[in-house]
């Protein structure tokens, strides 16, 4: 180790061999995400891999030096290697019992590998498939393999680690390295995206909203260039409200503004200033897309460094803060023959299935605030709302809305309220208050679903749409807080914005 980096390498007249393991066997048959930051300090020769392997020598298998890279004549490995000269990588497959190492594919690499700078390496893997991004810019593959067959593992897990070689002497840093298996978590897991979509925005009388935008890119990619920095697009859905149905307002129109991040900067912006002036006020969602600042015009790019939150506060009292959802880019280019942003787990992330509300207290009065991101900002999305007292006894209903909504829950439905709540089989104990053993307060949860989109005309757009949103404590000042919807594992496709 040197500080907090990995060091693999060799005294000035010597090649070399290096491998670190997880030291424990990691889910990999499913599907995962691994990242890490690589420099190269000599610039000679040689290369890098990351590696699975299920060897009988588990943490201490290491191969040999040079063309070998530390592990590809071991059996039982699949390697994602990365080599100095020419710069290439290439996916190899070692099965068990043989030390011959048998390609899947290869290609250029975009970047010169021994260059001395920080470089940021991306390996996605969906069973069949391996795809590597490169400083966010560059995705090379898909790379065609099967882990779970080709290594015959039983129970899904292996091995998991970085290894280096060189015939010659050389020297790699590694550091930041991450692993995490598919469905380990939310899929988004709280990390860095190229999409931030804000739930909701409220500025007019008394109503304030800060946004806030973080590049957590913190070294320019190269001396001289754009590299680390990133346009920021801000678009506000800007609803027109119905009084008659706030379900289903006469419009959502857009607004935006761009702003720009160079390494490590943060903007943070008032609505109020930031977007289109209106009599009474805007509410309703934003998105802001990290575009390529080298283009006049913009075009959104990957660059998945992109954090951010929301501070809603007005005069009466009401204060909270809330997380932006970060969609990642997964190619380099994500809207190569599409004009929008498309969350179809192809060129962005794909959204949650379905939502949950983990837990509310009828009294507590919380608003739940929902976008529709399927279809057009008229279209109507039908949601199918499954509720749980605090006995586990089933409740269900129904709720139509188009684009846009912030609303208490039991606006969205009567199932939310404490008098309806108090009409079921709950559970006398519960919530209790006041340590008496009695229940005071009506609590439960539930789940938000999809079933269908159509068009105001009743024909079909969708079987099911892509829904995000946030509870919070809503218009009522006294009680404050907010956070994102739980999301499930399940991913729906159809996204688009």
């Amino acid at each position: 180790m040197v500080g907090d980096q990995l060091r693999f390498g060799s005294p000035p007249t010597s090649g070399f061999a290096a491998a670190v393991w997880d030291d424990r066997q990691r889910c990999v048959a499913n599907g995962f995400s691994t990242r890490f930051r690589m420099s190269d300090a000599v610039q000679l020769d040689g290369g890098f891999t990351f590696s699975i392997q299920n060897s009988l020598d588990g943490t201490a298998t290491i191969g040999s030096a040079g063309n070998s890279l530390g592990i590809r004549d071991q059996g039982n490995v699949v390697s994602v290697a990365f080599e100095s000269f020419p710069p290439s990588m290439h996916v190899t497959v070692t099965r068990p019992g043989s030390t011959t190492p048998e390609n899947r594919g290869d290609q250029p690499v975009p970047i010169l590998i021994p260059d001395g700078r920080p470089h940021d390496f991306r390996i996605d893997y969906e069973p069949g498939a391996i795809r590597v991004v490169i400083d966010g810019l560059w995705t090379l593959g898909p790379f065609a393999v099967d882990i779970e067959k080709e290594m015959f593992l039983s129970d899904g897990k292996a091995f998991v680690g970085l290894t280096a070689g060189a015939a010659m002497a050389d020297s790699f840093f590694f550091h930041d390295w991450e692993f995490q298996p598919a469905g380990a978590g939310a899929p988004h897991s709280r990390r860095p995206g190229s999409v931030l979509v804000f739930p909701i925005h409220r500025s007019g009388p008394g109503w304030f909203t800060i946004l806030s935008v973080t590049n957590t890119a913190t070294t320019p990619i190269g001396a001289g260039t754009l590299g680390g920095t990133t346009n920021a697009h801000f678009e506000y859905a800007n609803v027109t409200p119905n009084p008659a149905n706030p379900f289903r307002p006469f419009g959502c129109t857009l607004f935006d503004r761009v702003e720009t991040l160079t390494p490590a900067d943060t903007v943070s912006v008032l609505t109020h200033c930031h977007n289109a002036v209106a009599p009474f006020g805007q509410e309703g969602f934003v998105v802001v897309t990290a575009e390529d600042p080298a283009q006049p015009q913009g075009g959104a790019w990957n660059h998945n460094y992109l954090i951010g939150s929301e501070l809603v506060l007005n005069a009466t009292g009401v204060t909270y803060s809330v997380n932006a959802y970060a969609a990642q880019a997964l190619v380099a280019d994500p809207l190569a023959n599409s004009n929008s942003v498309r969350f179809d787990g192809v060129r962005y992330t794909a959204l949650p299935d379905h939502l949950y509300v983990d837990s509310f207290v009828a009294l507590a009065e919380s608003s739940l605030t929902l976008v529709n991101l399927t279809g057009a900002p008229n279209t109507v999305n039908s949601l199918y709302l499954s509720v749980w007292n605090d006995n586990e006894s089933p409740l269900s209903g129904t709720l139509d809305f188009s684009c846009w909504f912030d609303q208490p829950l039991t606006a969205v439905s009567p199932l939310f309220a404490e008098s309806f709540l108090l009409s079921t089989n709950h559970d006398p104990r519960e919530l209790d208050i006041t340590c008496d053993g009695i229940g005071d307060l009506e609590t439960g949860w539930a789940m938000i679903e999809s079933v269908a989109v159509r068009n105001p005309d009743g024909s079909t757009v969708a079987a099911d749409g892509a829904v995000l949103g946030t509870i919070t404590s809503g218009r009522r000042p006294g009680i404050d807080g907010g956070h994102l919807l739980w999301e499930s594992e399940k991913r729906q496709g159809n996204g688009e914005f």
